[in-house]
């Protein structure tokens, strides 16, 4: 018997799965977490806009800053974007994502603001390439 109805706490578990479709099943592959991540992100990846990407605009009045972003992998085609930008803050004014330009390999914005610095710290960019 697989359990044994004498013990309060029993473990099942299941491991090297792979579900397919159709009635031929192909061979077993077990592959790498960083080959598969790879896979993954030719879908789908998320950036979280903070300090690293240096995203504000230089002081000063009407001022325009390029940004851009390497994509991880580069996605099986020219993704869809979504910038969220729900709290910014900074010196004066906030900056403002504009001129936005995606290509499979990564994104390129402008940050533009008033006088003084606006910085985002919660922003974030999702790149989707689905299918």
């Amino acid at each position: 018997a697989i359990f044994d109805s004498s013990v309060a706490t029993q473990v099942f578990s299941i491991d090297e799965v792979q579900l397919e479709e159709g009635s031929v099943a192909t061979d077993f592959e077990i592959v790498d977490p960083g080959t598969q991540l790879a896979r993954c992100q030719r879908y789908y990846e998320k950036h979280t806009l903070n300090y690293e990407y240096a995203c504000y605009a230089p002081s000063g009045t009407g001022r325009i800053r390029f940004q851009t972003i390497a994509f991880a992998v580069p996605k099986r085609v020219t993704p869809s974007t979504y910038i969220n930008n729900p709290s910014s803050s900074g010196v004066a004014t906030s900056a403002i994502i504009e001129g936005v330009t995606t290509t499979d390999l990564g994104i390129g914005f402008n940050t533009t603001g008033a006088a003084g610095l606006g910085l985002w710290n919660i922003a974030y960019i999702e790149a989707f390439a689905e299918l």
